[in-house]
């Protein structure tokens, strides 16, 4: 029932918005929420493949420290200063400082 109300409710701000703004204009902000919304999706799946690469190569016999020295060479070839709030928001990939800490705070599985 309140799922219903609640789609009721966003089908009527989105429909006064057209109304209001336009529906290209409304439709442009809605792509770049779902846009910014995604974002968040890939950055997991990020870690979640690096945490399953350091858990492969465990398994395979290889030092996943391997990990992190990939991503502190990437660090110091590629990034000399730490990304600003802005370019995190619209970053597919996570930071790779951050990266680097997850790596040496997780123990291959």
């Amino acid at each position: 029932m309140f799922r219903s109300l609640y789609a009721r409710w966003g089908e009527f701000a989105v429909e006064t918005l057209i109304r209001v703004l336009g529906f290209s204009t409304v439709a442009f902000v809605l792509l770049i929420f779902l846009f910014l919304l995604s974002l968040r999706y890939s950055r997991d799946n990020e870690y979640e493949a690096d945490d399953m690469g350091r858990s492969l190569s465990y398994a395979a016999g290889y030092d996943p420290a391997g990990n992190v020295e990939f991503f502190a060479r990437l660090m110091d070839k590629y990034e000399k200063t730490r990304p600003s709030r802005i370019e995190m928001l619209f970053r597919t990939h996570p930071d790779t400082a951050d990266r680097i800490a997850r790596a040496v705070g997780i123990q291959p599985a």
